[in-house]
C-alpha cells in the first residue's frame, strides 16, 4: 500500500498555516482588555467624563458588573454615572466604585461612561483605572496589571486615560498706579 504525504512545499504551506490560526487566537485572547478614554482631560481640570469599553470575554455568560480602583487623590464621591446599559446604576465603594446591572447579552461588550469632578493637580500622564469585570456565573477577569520596566506591555493591562499636564497658572495682572494728585493749599 502506498501512502500519499503532501510535497515538502505543500507541508511548509499547511505548517505556516496553522502556525497563522495558532497565533490570530493567541493574539485574540491577549488582546480582549478594558479601555478608557478621556477626551481633553487635564490635570487640575474637570467635569472630566470617561468612556470605558468593557470586552466581552466569557462565551457562557454575561457582563453583570465592573468595579474599579480611583488612582490616589480621587474620593469616590467625586464620580457618577454618566452612561450606562439599561438599568445599570454606580455605587461608591471605599476605594473608588462600582457599575452594575443585568446581565447583558452573552459575548456583548459592557460601554459606560462616568464624570469625575476634578481631576487630581498631580495626575499622571498616563492615569491607570484597575478593573475588575465580573460576569453572571461568578467568574472575575482582573485588569490591574501596570507597565514596569520589566513588563512595559503587561498581558492584562489596567485601562488608562491620557492626560495633559495642569495648565499653567496664569500671571496676576497689574494695574499701572495712577501718580498720586497732592491737594495744593
Amino acid at each position: 500500500m502506498t501512502r500519499l504525504l503532501p510535497r515538502p512545499s505543500h507541508r511548509a504551506a499547511l505548517t505556516a498555516a496553522a502556525a497563522t490560526v495558532m497565533v490570530s487566537v493567541s493574539d485574540a485572547s491577549a488582546a480582549a482588555h478594558v479601555e478608557a478614554t478621556a477626551e481633553g482631560a487635564r490635570a487640575g481640570a474637570g467635569p472630566v467624563v470617561i468612556a470605558f469599553t468593557v470586552e466581552a470575554e466569557s462565551s457562557t455568560a454575561g457582563i453583570v458588573g465592573v468595579k474599579t480602583q480611583l488612582p490616589a487623590g480621587l474620593p469616590p464621591s467625586s464620580v457618577s454615572l454618566a452612561s450606562g446599559p439599561d438599568g445599570w446604576v454606580l455605587t461608591p465603594t471605599s476605594d473608588g466604585y462600582e457599575v452594575a446591572g443585568p446581565a447583558i447579552a452573552t459575548g456583548v461588550d459592557a460601554e459606560f461612561g462616568i464624570t469625575i469632578a476634578k481631576l487630581p493637580a498631580d495626575a499622571a500622564p498616563e492615569t491607570p483605572f484597575k478593573t475588575l469585570v465580573r460576569y453572571s456565573d461568578g467568574t472575575e477577569d482582573a485588569w490591574i496589571e501596570l507597565p514596569t520596566a520589566d513588563s512595559p506591555e503587561p498581558a492584562n493591562p489596567a485601562p488608562a486615560i491620557t492626560v495633559a499636564p495642569a495648565a499653567a497658572p496664569s500671571a496676576p495682572t497689574t494695574t499701572p498706579l495712577s501718580p498720586s494728585v497732592s491737594p495744593t493749599a
